[in-house]
């Protein structure tokens, strides 16, 4: 049993995590010149690389990154210009496409069509292309409302959020607060979510057992929920 023991801590890893990696990236960019910084990470990549072909148990390494939301254009609250003249366009740097989530498509280019970016889906993960060139596979992990009447619950809970924070209770009116008793008598039931996990870049394609062409998996995706301790599809369910 000794020996059996002695050998399985001698043998390589199968499995590395590295959390926190994003606190590891402001510290990075932070301490160095942005080209110092660039050049430690392709070193980096390079080691991380070699270790999950070269080691003989070829480990699979996952890196956990954070997310960070781009604010959406809006109208400001002084804007003045007549409704007639033309919308200025948004200064807002286009996401590369390789970090873009399938539910948070690009603009058409329609004139006269103007893209609802209150409603869409902003995540995209922090320090962008610089993570990228770390993965082979690159996933986003994001948490959305289950159902229609689940994103229904949650919208609802945000808007007797906004309105407790914009007055006291006592300037609201008695009209106000008989809508507030009839939505939260409609249901308070908690939000359920769900995780999306879709594939933003595949460096690899998928193996299939034999020489030839890998499939891709860029812009495949589907719905997971954990629990106890197992991740289950929820497509379907």
């Amino acid at each position: 049993e000794q020996g059996e023991q002695q050998q399985q801590q001698d043998s390589p890893p199968t499995f590395i995590l590295i959390t926190h990696f994003s606190a590891l990236l402001t510290s990075l960019f932070t301490q160095r010149t942005k080209p110092a910084a660039h050049r430690t990470l392709s070193l980096l990549a390079s080691r991380l690389r070699y270790l999950s072909r070269n080691l003989a148990s070829h480990p699979l390494i996952f890196i956990l990154n954070s997310t960070a939301a781009t604010a959406g254009g809006s109208a400001s609250s002084h804007d003045t210009t007549n409704s007639n003249s033309p919308r200025p366009k948004p200064q807002q740097k286009p996401i590369d496409p390789s970090l873009r989530s399938i539910f948070n498509p690009p603009a058409l280019p329609i004139p006269g069509y103007h893209h609802p970016q209150g409603t869409s889906r902003r995540n995209k993960p922090s320090f962008g292309l610089a993570f990228t060139q770390l993965l082979d596979l690159h996933l986003l992990c994001s948490r959305v409302p289950r159902t229609r009447r689940d994103a229904e619950e949650l919208t609802r809970g945000i808007a007797r959020a906004g309105r407790t924070d914009d007055h006291d209770d006592e300037g609201v009116g008695e009209e106000e607060e008989e809508e507030e008793e009839e939505e939260e008598e409609e249901g308070d039931a908690t939000p359920r979510f769900v995780t999306v996990v879709e594939v933003l870049l595949d460096e690899m394609g998928l193996w299939q057992g034999r020489r030839g062409p890998r499939p891709n998996r860029e812009q495949r995706w589907t719905a997971v929920h954990v629990a106890n301790m197992r991740v289950e599809n929820m497509l379907g369910v």
